[in-house]
């Protein structure tokens, strides 16, 4: 996910942050009861992008930066 122009979620937050991270937390916490009741696990799979650095996600929006 890498939009031309820097967005925000309805939360103000950056998109790619609200996409790539807090979106994951809200459904682990929302699945959280039912993973509870079983033998189940939650895992995460990171992108190699995230290895470039750089928060600068306002002026200049660098997409590839933001990225991670």
């Amino acid at each position: 996910m890498t939009p031309p122009k820097r967005q925000t979620t309805d939360d103000g937050f950056e998109l790619h942050f609200g996409s790539n991270h807090l979106g994951h937390v809200a459904l682990v916490g929302r699945l959280l009861p039912l993973l509870r009741e079983g033998r189940a696990q939650v895992t995460s799979q990171v992108s190699i992008a995230a290895n470039r650095g750089g928060t600068n996600w306002e002026t200049p929006f660098d997409r590839m930066r933001a990225y991670k």
